[in-house]
């Protein structure tokens, strides 16, 4: 059995993503699968608004994948991204915001809450994007 909690693939997700409320279809850059140039290291989706605001979203089709990101060596930290999004499968957001928090804490000295995580949004079955109110973009 398959660990991808999504029969979506990254490519229709990214088209969840440009169609959402996240983006300016309009005005903004957006850039799938960027690897080089204005980041340190490869992210799945950003956008560049008029203002040059950064937004980078990180696609994670499972638990396994989410848990993989954290060990990578970068932490999504680039100093030139405004907001910072998890995007996850709607089956994962409960499990995905113990992850997130568990991670997180690990790379502190004090104590924090969800309001101190990455933001997370989760998507549906037919693409759509939806906020759930956890972390700070």
């Amino acid at each position: 059995m398959s660990s991808l909690k999504t029969q979506l693939s990254v490519q229709q997700i990214q088209l969840g993503l440009r169609n959402s409320d996240l983006f300016n279809q309009r005005s903004d850059i957006i850039v799938p699968n960027l690897s080089w140039s204005i980041l340190p290291y490869e992210a799945d989706l950003i956008g560049i608004s008029r203002s040059g605001q950064v937004t980078e979203v990180e696609i994670k089709r499972s638990l396994a994948d989410l848990r993989a990101d954290y060990k990578k060596d970068h932490r999504h930290d680039a100093s030139c991204v405004t907001y910072f999004f998890y995007c996850v499968p709607e089956k994962l957001v409960e499990k995905a915001k113990k992850v997130i928090l568990e991670n997180e804490q690990k790379h502190c000295v004090v104590p924090i809450t969800e309001k101190d995580c990455p933001a997370l949004l989760y998507y549906n079955e037919q693409g759509q994007i939806f906020h759930t109110g956890f972390g700070k973009a």
